[in-house]
């Protein structure tokens, strides 16, 4: 009877020291996913951060639309290891006068680059527009998505670039590699779009900025009136060609002279208006006669008439 009872506790130690064995060696395996999985999530998001700064890099390298573009679609299609890309910009205007540009495409939507698309159209470009989040069509069981200008894809994103509370357009990308995009690609995809939609808005601003500014000096320098912007010390800092042509020197020459001293000699009539403009006050014009000199003595003498712009 003893011996038995014993046999019994033994065998209730081995079965016992054996389960514990088969809990111990279930909870490594599973430490051991669970530490696999946390150190590719890791890897994972290091190689995005990467790739992110990487793409900041390159965007902060110019401010030209095209070259920006050009950039986006290119780290996209990598990115996300996708078959094409591209990014549609909005015109500036309102309703149905507004349209879509598709300015940069690679890939299988090479073919889109330079097309127009009206906002009314029923494809995932136009369709994108107008959204607060991104798309995703995942077309594994479906038919074909359409995109635009009869361009269908299986699988496609697209998220809408958004900065500053504006949509400057959209960004689409087509076809991954592994037929659908993983959630981790669609997180990837919407901090991409965050950043191109803000390097973009920059530099839609600096072209409107550029051009703003080829007007007015084409401007400037058309007035048949001499102008000159000067600074606080009365010195010129930008003259239009009829001054130049009234002082008898090149535009380079006259730009850093002192407007008084060039137009008016040692009369202090000028430096008056100047002093009355910077303290807000209307000048009143002071009609004053070029003094004669040598290098000027076979222009004639004429009154002076100048308009004073704040430097």
């Amino acid at each position: 009877m003893t011996s038995f009872v014993l046999g019994a506790l033994a065998a209730l130690a081995l079965g016992g020291l054996g389960w514990t064995a088969v809990a111990l060696r279930r909870r490594l395996l599973q430490s051991e996913r669970e530490r696999r999985r946390v150190a590719d999530e890791l890897n994972r998001r290091l190689s995005e951060l990467f790739s992110l700064q990487e793409l900041s890099y390159v965007l902060s390298e110019s401010l030209e639309l095209e070259r920006i573009v050009e950039q986006v679609v290119r780290y996209a299609m990598r990115f996300l290891d996708a078959r094409g890309a591209l990014v549609a910009l909005a015109s500036d205007g309102h309703g149905d006068a507004r349209s879509l540009l598709i300015a940069g495409a690679e890939g299988t939507l090479v073919g889109l680059r330079g097309q127009t698309v009206p906002t009314d159209d029923p494809g995932l470009v136009a369709r994108s527009l107008g959204r607060e989040r991104l798309e995703v069509v995942q077309g594994a069981d479906s038919a074909p998505t359409h995109l635009a200008g009869g361009v269908e894809a299986g699988s496609a994103a697209a998220v809408p670039l958004r900065a500053h509370g504006v949509v400057v357009g959209t960004l689409v990308v087509a076809e991954p590699r592994a037929g659908v995009f993983p959630a981790a690609d669609i997180r990837l995809l919407s901090t991409v779009a965050t950043h191109a939609a803000v390097v973009l808005a920059n530099a839609r601003f600096f072209e409107l900025v550029r051009r703003a500014k080829e007007q007015w000096e084409t401007a400037f320098d058309a007035l048949s009136e001499g102008i000159a912007v000067v600074d606080d010390e009365g010195r010129m800092r930008r003259a239009n060609r009829a001054l130049a042509l009234l002082l008898g020197a090149p535009v380079a020459e006259v730009v850093g002279q002192d407007l008084g001293a060039a137009l008016l000699g040692d009369s202090p009539a000028l430096g008056e208006l100047l002093a009355a403009a910077r303290r807000g006050q209307r000048p009143v014009p002071s009609p004053a006669r070029r003094p004669s000199t040598a290098s000027s003595s076979s222009s004639r003498t004429s009154p002076i008439s100048r308009r004073w712009r704040p430097s």
